[in-house]
């Protein structure tokens, strides 16, 4: 039987930090919840973001570093020319970017957030 996470009781599925507890439960609805929650409205960039960083976690176990993520977009051809930096990148994941994104795409909390 598949779980179905709504809005509604989609708090029960979170940490205390509003990341996912099983990474196994995401799909798009869930980050389409999650970004609502995070008062983010998704289009298609952020999408390809969220998937993107997504892929980088369960491929390598580990978040990636802006600046090799932003690489890794342009090498992989997923934006427009003119978005590869992370200008950008904190325009779509204000303030923190990859740990934001990570949250979207259902990831764990990274271990290397430092919060002051």
């Amino acid at each position: 039987m598949t779980q179905s996470i709504t809005s509604e009781n989609i708090n029960q599925y979170l940490d205390q930090n509003g990341y996912l507890n099983n990474i196994d439960l995401w799909n798009i609805d869930i980050a389409k919840i999650l970004a609502k929650l995070n008062n983010i409205n998704l289009t298609n960039d952020h999408i390809i973001i969220i998937n993107a960083i997504r892929n980088f976690y369960i491929e390598y176990n580990t978040y990636p570093i802006l600046r090799v993520f932003i690489k890794k977009l342009k090498q992989d051809n997923l934006l427009e020319e003119n978005k590869y930096n992370s200008i950008y990148l904190n325009k779509l994941f204000p303030e923190t970017p990859i740990p934001l994104a990570g949250k979207l795409a259902g990831l764990p909390k990274s271990k290397k957030c430092i919060k002051f």
